[in-house]
């Protein structure tokens, strides 16, 4: 675990850290030796941050017009296509998946956002 990034938060349109100080290691299941980094374990405040952000997300969202909300998740599939073998990568290594599921995986999630 020595060396194993600890993780952030994406919440707010910005990375943040936990304002908890317990570390849960997340491993590989198929390789336990392998930590892929150490989730901080969130505190009450870091939950009630992220619903407070997220229902001022889901007020902007609903704000936005059609091709609006189209044109933000184009981008998104976009993002994701640039970087569909990194992210089926990730994903093996994370849970296990077979590649080619993962692959499958990431190429669905673009075609929806599409």
């Amino acid at each position: 675990m020595a060396g194993a990034s600890v993780l952030q938060s994406f919440v707010g349109g910005r990375w943040r850290s936990s304002r908890g100080d317990r570390l849960v290691p997340d491993r590989n299941p198929s390789d336990s030796e392998d930590v892929i980094g150490m989730i901080p374990a969130g505190s009450p405040e870091d939950v009630d941050g992220a619903v407070v952000s997220a229902a001022a997300a889901g007020a902007a969202w609903r704000n936005l017009t059609g091709p609006a909300r189209a044109e933000h998740l184009h981008r998104w599939a976009a993002a994701i296509a640039g970087q569909q073998e990194a992210l089926a990568q990730a994903m093996t290594r994370e849970v296990g998946k077979p590649i080619s599921e993962a692959r499958g995986e990431v190429a669905r999630c673009v075609a929806i956002l599409r």
